[in-house]
Parts: C-alpha cells; sequence; structure tokens
C-alpha cells in the first residue's frame, strides 16, 4: 500500500505553470485593451470640452459684440433725435420771432412757406393790363429767387391767374414782384396770393 502511494507520479507541474502565465499574458492584454480605452476616451472627452468650450466662448463673444453694436446705435440715434429736435425747436423759436417782426411790418405769413412773408404794394401796371404789385420779404436765402403766384376772384369765381419770380435773394432780403393776369383787363375782382415759396 505504501509503496503504491509512493508510485502516484505527481501533477505535471510544467502544465500548470505554463496555464498560469498564459492566464497572465491574456489578463495584461486586456488590461492595456482597457487602459487604450479608457485613455482614449479621456483624451476624447478632452478635446471635445476644450473645443467645446471653445465653441461656447466664440458664440458669447459674438453674442456680446452684436449687443455693443446694437446698444451703440441705439445711442447714436437717441443723440441724432434729441439733436434734430433742438434744431427743429430753435428754428420754430426763430419763425416766430420773424413772424412777430413781419406782422409788426405790416407783412402776412405765405401760404406754402413759413420762410417768406409777403405784402400788398402800391405799383403801374402796363396799358391795357391788369396786374398786382407784391412785396415780398424772406428769412433764408433763395438763390433762385422768390415764386409768386396769384389769383383774381370774382363772385367766388376765379377769373384770372399770373405769377412772377423774383431775383435772388439772401436771408433778411426783400423785393417787389409785378403779377399780370393775362387775358383779364377789368379792375374788378378780388386779388387772393396763393403762393410765395423760396425758389
Amino acid at each position: 500500500m505504501a509503496d503504491k502511494e509512493q508510485n502516484v507520479a505527481p501533477p505535471p507541474v510544467g502544465r500548470k505553470h505554463k496555464r498560469k502565465r498564459r492566464m497572465r499574458l491574456s489578463a495584461a492584454i486586456a488590461l492595456v485593451a482597457v487602459c487604450g480605452l479608457i485613455a482614449g476616451s479621456a483624451a476624447a472627452f478632452a478635446a471635445y470640452a476644450y473645443f467645446g468650450w471653445q465653441d461656447a466662448s466664440s458664440t458669447h463673444a459674438e453674442a456680446v459684440h452684436e449687443r455693443d453694436v446694437y446698444d451703440a446705435k441705439v445711442a447714436h440715434d437717441e443723440q441724432v433725435a434729441a439733436a434734430a429736435k433742438r434744431a427743429a425747436d430753435q428754428i420754430a423759436a426763430t419763425r416766430a420771432e420773424n413772424a412777430v417782426a413781419a406782422a409788426k411790418a405790416g407783412f402776412y405769413p405765405s401760404p406754402d412757406d413759413p420762410d417768406v412773408f409777403w405784402q400788398g404794394v402800391d405799383g403801374e401796371c402796363g396799358a391795357f393790363m391788369t396786374c398786382s404789385w407784391f412785396g415780398v420779404a424772406v428769412f433764408k436765402d433763395c438763390p433762385r429767387g422768390v415764386f409768386i403766384a396769384a389769383n383774381v376772384e370774382l363772385d367766388g369765381v376765379v377769373v384770372a391767374n399770373g405769377n412772377d419770380i423774383t431775383g435772388a435773394l439772401k436771408a433778411g432780403e426783400g423785393a417787389t414782384s409785378m403779377v399780370n393776369y393775362p387775358g383779364w383787363s377789368s379792375n374788378s375782382g378780388t386779388v387772393e396770393l396763393t403762393s410765395a415759396r423760396c425758389m
């Protein structure tokens, strides 16, 4: 019995040892693969995070720039509007003063130009012609003169009309103008000035 137990062959150590080496090599390969996958994922995440941050930063910068441009435009528009209002107020005040001065001098405001004033004046007409004389005063430059037009009305009906243009006038100057009424030789009727505007 003892001899049989001594003759039992021990398990092959070499195979078992080699099997352990193969298991360790597979585990190492698997570990390397997992580590590579983790490293790749980490690198991809880092790249995504970096470029994503760059994109977000760029988008934010563009939004800030657009807002600044819009704010600057709004501020500019407000300044222009305020300047225009101040100018309009000054013009209105000046015209009101001019109207008062013109009224004191016997002038009436033009029906179609706030810077032109007129009055009827005495003058001679040509033979067999009917005409009207007007005096005009301007409060702005009229380099091409002042256009004057008038109608002759009889019983509320326009029976004649005519027009004339003065010479060039500068602000504060005045002139006289004769308006003829072609085809109308009667002294009857009422004259109405219909236009006195700077050209």
